[in-house]
């Protein structure tokens, strides 16, 4: 009976030593690791499955894992055979394994070799749910080589994670495989931006590459007000506020830029506080800004301090200061940006209209409330509220639709349209076949009225800023930003396209962006019916538009093209592509296709760009894209 007894308690017969080390190292995770690698280092893996014939579940299951971890995939598909497959998962994890050994044939295998096949096993293990067999698999050296690798190194983080071994990884193993700025982005891509956070902060010092990376983590985390509370060295500040602005996130890139300083502002820290104080509204502060940069930086070699001023005044509906800037900026600087087209854009305002945007613009004027009265109810129920800015076709204002009781964009035509009969017939006729576009990403026209000799258009009333002033207040943007836009433009002038019309007039400032980055194209009023023939008088903005249209042909599909291209490549550069003194040293750059490719101009992005930029410039519009949609297919590798 005690004989019986004992046998009960000890199934496992012991026949020697050897076999009571490997019986016992079934709860001895460090014993087992060390009887597989004398196997494993012997080649003696099969014999290992042959000697331990019979054994409990248990047993196989615990050191398959060793076997796993040596990256022994033959001893593996021998102890699943052992177990006589009785776990669901072990024909696909034989089978996976097979295929793996499949991929060796006749080839050596050599380091590389042995680190891809860690890597699919690792996967496999993964998809199977066996997650802390799948980071078994993954040794240092696999994890080293992944992190070189943007893909592998994510599909590495998202197995640890899954393992529930990432915060390992940040205190156990992460100083020996390295790349931690690369399983940084890995986890952040995975959502894990503790880790992600901790990463970099172990990577000491913060370097200003990481900087993006940095703040989105803190964004994520709903920590930017700490992020905007460290004490970053002064040379650091003007690159982690930029970051921050480029998040989106202005009061803290303020707050980083300008507080606590113990040096004076740089030329482009300036640059950076008055791009700020655009985007915030701060009149107040960027005045103050202006007055220290007078003192201490001459226009000649401060002209983007002075741009960026104008831009503030002309938001603020300071009309003269804005045109006395700009008047010097072109004065020295023939073709700074669009200075000229501004002061064309302010020369058409009328002085009653130049009294009214600045009356309307000062809330604290006591006249503010009697201007805005006097402007009278436009269709009997379209509300003036206060001016937005002009524009090339005329001037906007903020509406309020006192039937519909929803904010409102109201445009009154300059004068030379709305007085000439011919032309204001021609306008509203186009301006009904825009009327009838009915798209998501395309600003609606709500209703169109002639009143009192004026002609007014009422349109969607989208909170926001547009493209033109989104790239002057960060000068320029990333290429997976360029991309994301551009698929909101692509798809409003597919479908205007599809409807027969033609912009005409595609340009950052026609491409609005609300505060939650949805984009709506605008400003279709210039738009045409396609395939209008004949010669016509030249439709567009210079800087933008398609050789032919200079000629005066009618403009197409390709047209819009065309000018897609320069919006793209002013976003990725914060540039035109064509730059001369006059309208036709303009035209002849065109023509010779005389730009520098944007890969020239930004460190770090594809050649990829090159080619969709060529794509759109084609002096020939026949060598173009010949459709949105066939460059949006284009585009999308390139920003891969």
């Amino acid at each position: 009976a005690r004989m019986r007894k004992k046998s009960r308690a000890s199934p496992e017969p012991v026949e020697d030593d050897a076999l009571r080390d490997i019986l016992a190292g079934v709860g001895d995770e460090a014993l087992r690791d060390r009887i597989a690698a004398v196997y494993h280092e012997t080649g003696s893996g099969m014999k290992f499955v042959e000697r331990t014939k019979g054994r409990a579940l248990q047993f196989y299951a615990a050191y398959m894992k060793a076997f796993l971890k040596l990256a022994d995939w033959e001893t593996v598909r021998g102890l699943i055979e052992m177990k006589g497959f009785q776990d669901p998962k072990d024909s696909e994890l034989w089978n996976s394994l097979g295929f793996i050994l499949s991929g060796r044939r006749d080839r050596a295998l050599t380091p590389d070799l042995a680190r891809a096949e860690r890597l699919a096993a690792a996967k496999e293990l993964g998809r199977l749910g066996l997650h802390e067999e799948a980071v078994a698999v993954l040794d240092d050296d696999t994890l080293r080589a992944a992190g070189t690798k943007e893909s592998e190194c994510r599909e590495a983080a998202a197995m640890l994670q899954a393992a529930g071994k990432a915060d390992d990884f940040v205190t156990r193993r992460a100083e020996r495989v390295g790349s931690r700025r690369a399983y940084a982005a890995a986890f952040h891509a995975v959502k894990n931006h503790d880790v992600a956070l901790s990463l970099l902060k172990a990577a000491k010092p913060l370097e200003p590459e990481v900087f993006g990376l940095y703040v989105a983590c803190h964004k994520e985390l709903d920590s930017i007000l700490a992020l905007a509370e460290e004490d970053f060295p002064e040379g650091q500040r003007l690159a982690m506020a930029q970051a921050l602005l480029d998040a989106g996130e202005d009061k803290a890139a303020w707050k980083v830029l300008m507080e606590g300083r113990k040096t004076a502002l740089r030329k482009e820290e300036f640059a950076l506080a008055l791009r700020l104080c655009l985007r915030l509204n701060d009149f107040d502060g960027a005045r103050r800004l202006f007055e220290e940069i007078e003192d201490r930086f001459a226009l000649v070699d401060s002209p983007e301090l002075h741009y960026y001023y104008a831009l503030l005044c002309e938001k603020a509906g300071r009309v003269v200061d804005a045109r006395r800037i700009y008047e010097k900026l072109v004065k020295r600087h023939s073709d700074y940006r669009d200075a000229g087209a501004r002061i064309k854009n302010l020369d058409s305002i009328s002085d009653r209209e130049v009294t009214r945007l600045t009356k309307l613009t000062a809330p604290s004027s006591p006249g503010a409330a009697q201007a805005a009265s006097a402007m009278p109810l436009v269709a009997g129920k379209f509300e003036v509220l206060r001016p937005l800015g002009v524009g090339g076709m005329g001037y906007v204002y903020e509406g309020w639709d006192k039937s519909l009781r929803r904010p409102v964009a109201i445009k009154r035509l300059h004068d030379d349209i709305a007085r000439d009969e011919k032309a204001r017939e021609q306008f509203l006729r186009e301006a009904r076949i825009v009327a009838k576009l009915s798209h998501s990403f395309i600003v609606a026209i709500h209703d169109i009225a002639v009143q009192d000799g004026d002609v007014y258009l009422v349109f969607e009333f989208v909170e926001g800023e547009n493209l033109l002033q989104v790239i002057s207040s960060r000068g320029r943007l990333a290429a997976k930003e360029c991309e994301r836009i551009m698929v909101f433009v692509v798809e409003a002038l597919a479908h205007a396209h599809e409807a027969g019309v033609i912009h005409r007039d595609v340009k950052p400032s026609n491409v609005m962006m609300n505060k939650k980055g949805y984009v709506k194209v605008m400003d279709f009023g210039l738009a045409g019916r396609a395939g209008e023939g004949g010669r016509q008088r030249p439709t567009g903005t210079p800087a933008y538009m398609a050789p032919e249209q200079h000629q005066g042909e009618a403009a197409c599909v390709e047209s819009d093209v065309y000018s897609l291209g320069v919006t793209l490549y002013e976003m990725l550069t914060g540039e035109l592509p064509f730059k001369a003194d006059t309208l036709s040293g303009i035209q002849e750059a065109k023509r010779l296709m005389d730009y520098q490719p944007p890969s020239r101009l930004v460190a770090g992005l594809s050649p990829g760009w090159d080619a969709v930029i060529a794509g759109c410039l084609q002096t020939e519009k026949g060598r173009r894209f010949h459709s949105v949609r066939r460059f949006l297919d284009a585009l999308r590798p390139a920003a891969k």
